[in-house]
């Protein structure tokens, strides 16, 4: 059984080496807006929203996945544009992967245009661009390959016929995205939106033959129904799709208010690999939310089920009138309308 285990856990590492142009994913995409998608930067119910990601995964049976990120963002509203705003903002994160200890540190600035098609700023669509520019690298020296298998063990002494010419490589990225939103005040609110990452296609340096990272898809929607005066539903799906790999998640939160906070009870599933949990609250302005991925794919055998710790913290200032309007308070207060 150990040596079952090893081999899909080297399998995993050489996924990671081989196909490291897959970008970082968080369960809680929602609470990495800037990431989801550019054009969400700036669209929030308050004019200040700041954010923690952390995601430890695999830790069970490997050496962890680790991924941490902090994000800021904010709403300008020059009077020239009347009913329409900006989004500026910007993401610094962190992944490390693995036993190679595949790492990839990066930095984006965004920057967005949100239109509103009425006055009152229920019905609205925003397009966003990201600019960042990135390092990954690699310790070559930790991999293992199939080439060095002996039948028993690994010799680590014998050529692995890969070729990678670079540990550690520079890249500058591109990403653009465009969303829709539709409010029925006191009813319900409904969004859709599209990201596309890798614009510009970079480079993999790891290799001599220079392969190029691949253009990653993601198509967004969900809502966020009031049943009562304290308890909200917000059911959403995020579909993703990258070198004819796909990924759907798919899921519902439910919140219920107290005063002037929300707890939160939800889940999710990441259709035949993870179930999510997800737990939280939210406090004068503060949002804190913590889930687990239940691993339910082939790599249980390994795995135990034991997928992904995540937590994310996020900090809102200045609560925005009418949700975007050019009025709002010093103090941050429960939102208007969306509970999440």
């Amino acid at each position: 059984m150990r040596n079952k285990t090893k081999i899909i856990f080297l399998f995993l590492i050489l996924q990671s080496a081989n196909s490291f142009a897959q970008d970082i994913h968080f369960s809680q995409y929602l609470n990495a807006p800037l990431l989801l998608n550019p054009s969400l930067t700036g669209n929030s119910d308050y004019i200040i929203r700041s954010g923690l990601n952390y995601r430890n995964q695999w830790s069970s049976f490997t050496v962890p996945f680790i991924t941490q990120s902090a994000y800021a963002d904010g709403m300008l509203q020059p009077k020239k544009l009347k009913n329409d705003w900006l989004g500026v903002g910007g993401v610094f994160y962190n992944d490390q992967a693995g036993d190679g200890n595949l790492k990839t540190t990066k930095g984006i600035l965004f920057g967005s245009y949100t239109k509103s098609f009425n006055r009152v700023k229920t019905f609205y669509g925003g397009v966003g661009l990201g600019i960042g520019f990135a390092n990954r690298s690699l310790n070559y020296s930790r991999l293992y390959f199939e080439s060095q298998w002996i039948g028993y063990r690994f010799d680590t002494y014998k050529e692995t016929g890969e070729h990678i010419s670079d540990e550690s490589f520079f890249y500058f990225d591109m990403n653009a995205g465009c969303f829709m939103k539709y409010i029925q005040p006191k009813r319900f609110e409904f969004h859709i939106g599209a990201s596309f990452n890798h614009l510009n296609q970079p480079y993999n340096k790891f290799y001599s033959y220079r392969q190029r990272m691949g253009m990653k898809t993601v198509v967004h929607c969900g809502m966020t129904i009031i049943i009562n005066e304290q308890i909200y539903l917000k059911p959403d799906v995020m579909f993703t799709y990258l070198k004819k790999t796909d990924e759907l998640v798919a899921g519902a939160l439910f919140s219920y208010k107290l005063d002037e906070s929300f707890l939160y009870l939800g889940c999710w599933t990441r259709t035949g690999r993870d179930i999510i949990h997800v737990a939280g609250f939210y406090y004068a302005g503060f949002r804190l939310l913590a889930s687990y991925d239940i691993n339910v794919s082939d790599l249980t055998v390994a795995s135990r089920q034991r997928g992904g710790f995540e937590i994310s913290l996020t900090k809102c200032f200045f609560l925005a009138d009418n949700m975007m309007g050019t009025k709002f308070k010093a103090k941050g207060g429960v939102p208007k309308f969306s509970a999440y």
